[in-house]
C-alpha cells in the first residue's frame, strides 16, 4: 500500500463478481497515513454482471464513506482505469 500524505485519508475500493450467480459485492476501506483502519463499507448487489458498473458503485460507496468519516481530504484508489478516467 502506498500511504497518503499526512492528514489525507486513503480509501481503497474493490469489487468481486460471482461466476455462478448474478451477484456482486462492492467494498470500500479507509485508512490513515499510518495505515490505521478508519472504517469500511460493503454492499452486496444482485442482478448486476458488468464489472465497471459495480466498480463505479464501489467508488460511490468510497465517497460516501469519506463523508461518513468527515474526511476533509481523501484519496480514492481503484484498479479500474476506465472508471478512474471517467471520474477525473
Amino acid at each position: 500500500m502506498i500511504a497518503p500524505p499526512s492528514g489525507v485519508v486513503k480509501i481503497n475500493v474493490d469489487v468481486a463478481l460471482s461466476k455462478n450467480t448474478s451477484t456482486a459485492s462492492a467494498v470500500a476501506i479507509a485508512r490513515d497515513e499510518d495505515d490505521r483502519f478508519m472504517g469500511a463499507s460493503a454492499l452486496v448487489l444482485r442482478g448486476i454482471v458488468d464489472p465497471e458498473v459495480v466498480e463505479s458503485i464501489a467508488c460511490r460507496k468510497g465517497m460516501a464513506l469519506a463523508l461518513d468519516l468527515r474526511a476533509d481530504s481523501f484519496r480514492l484508489a481503484s484498479d479500474c482505469l476506465n472508471i478512474v478516467k471517467s471520474i477525473q
